[in-house]
Parts: C-alpha cells; structure tokens; sequence
C-alpha cells in the first residue's frame, strides 16, 4: 500500500523510515504550490525539469534525443515524467508593508492637498495625528 500511495504522490511522513522527519521532503506539483503559497509565496510558473541526460550518456546525440523525448513525455503529463521541478515564486506583501504603504500613501496626498479631510467629531484636536503615529509605531515593531 504505501509504495502505490507514492505512485499517487501522497508522501507521508512519520517519525521513522524512508520518510521520516529529517529527511529530503518530495513533492508533487501540487503539493510543492500549496506549501510555497501556504508560506506567504505567490507561485508564478511551475515547469517539469527532465534528466540531466546529457551528463548520464556519454553520446551527444543518444542524450539529446532522450532529452527530447523526456521533454514531449513532461508536457503530455509533467507529473509523471518530470525528474524536477522548477519554480518561480515572489513573496506576498505582508501586512505591516500594507499598512506602511498606505501611511506613506495617506501622508503624500495629505501633503499634496489631495487627500479628503476627515470627518470626526474630534477633527481639529489632534487624534488624527494622534492615530497615525501610533500606526507608524506598531509598524515599525
């Protein structure tokens, strides 16, 4: 059961075997996407890498027809044929960038006289200057 399970690419990991903690994780296309966009990560491209022919066979042309052909067998089901995977992911903003930039943001077009007055009944008292240090200062925690 657990070899037709990897043949599915459900690879659990236990406290002992092949599969233990400590050793190199593997992963499906799938389950390498969710762990780089569990992670704070927006995943851009996934392509399938095949073999390294050209550094296994001695013969030029044996390796690039096997090259070749491991590529034709990647695109018609990558999940299968692929010896690696190749990401390309860039991190999502985290909150305190979001918040930082809309102070920034705020603090420009009130500067440029752009930005809309505010419309509490403490206007004129100082809260609002009041808030946005207090944001600026959690942000910089």
């Amino acid at each position: 059961i657990p070899r037709f399970m990897h043949l599915l690419g459900q690879f659990n990991y236990s406290k002992k075997g092949v599969l233990d903690l400590g050793h190199t994780r593997l992963f499906t296309f799938e389950s390498l996407r969710r762990v780089i966009e569990e992670s704070g990560f927006e995943c851009i491209s996934m392509t399938g890498v095949p073999a390294p022919y050209p550094l296994v066979v001695g013969d030029e042309k044996l390796a690039n027809t096997m090259l070749s052909f491991n590529d034709f067998l990647i695109r018609l089901r990558k999940e299968l044929f692929a010896y690696q995977i190749l990401l390309v992911a860039r991190p999502e903003p985290t909150l305190p960038t979001l918040l930082r930039d809309a102070v920034e943001h705020s603090a420009e077009l009130r500067r440029s006289g752009l930005g809309a007055p505010t419309a509490s009944p403490a206007a004129g008292s100082g809260h609002e200057t009041l808030e946005t240090a207090q944001v600026e200062l959690e942000l910089t925690r």
